[in-house]
Parts: C-alpha cells; sequence; structure tokens
C-alpha cells in the first residue's frame, strides 16, 4: 500500500542528501548513472538533479520539460518511446564501453 512518507523516512532521506551533497562524494562514483527527468516535475528539484549529474563523471541526463511530468514511464507513449529509447542507447553505450 502506498502512502505518506514516514518520519523515519524523512529523517534518513535529508541525512542521506547531507552526505551526498559533501565535495568529493559524488565525484568518487565510477558507475555509470542515467538519469531520466523533467523540467516540469513538481516532486523533484530539476536544479538538484542538473547539480548531480554535473558531479557525477559517468553521469548522463535524458531531460523532457512540459510535455512529462514526474513518473516519465507512464507518461504517454511517445514520450515513454523516448525515454526507453534513451535507456536502450544507455545500456548499449556502457556495454561497448566495457
Amino acid at each position: 500500500m502506498m502512502g505518506p512518507a514516514s518520519w523515519g523516512w524523512v529523517e534518513s532521506a535529508f541525512a542521506s542528501m547531507k552526505g551526498l551533497e559533501k565535495p568529493g562524494t559524488l565525484e568518487t562514483v565510477d558507475t555509470p548513472i542515467l538519469f531520466i527527468a523533467t523540467s516540469n516535475d513538481k516532486l523533484v528539484c530539476i536544479k538538484a538533479i542538473n547539480d548531480a549529474v554535473s558531479r557525477l563523471p559517468l553521469a548522463e541526463l535524458i531531460k523532457f520539460g512540459s510535455e512529462a511530468h514526474h513518473e516519465i514511464l507512464r507518461e504517454v507513449d511517445e514520450v515513454r518511446s523516448l525515454a526507453m529509447e534513451g535507456i536502450i542507447e544507455f545500456l548499449e553505450g556502457v556495454v561497448s564501453r566495457s
């Protein structure tokens, strides 16, 4: 059952974010990471995503605008298809580099 976040979850989330904000933390991650985001998200801050992508050495971003909202893989076919194509391209790139 989905419901609101518990206070324990919120406390842990803030502690986790504080740790990730420390200089040098994200910069040491050597795992390829794909972000799929939209500037139209009302739950997740696109600036925070852009900042994380800029700090992670192997990060890539697929960015949508007003055509998408928070749950991009549950959007209309056109948006979801673009996201899926980007995921496939990202994974093929990861495989070809390894």
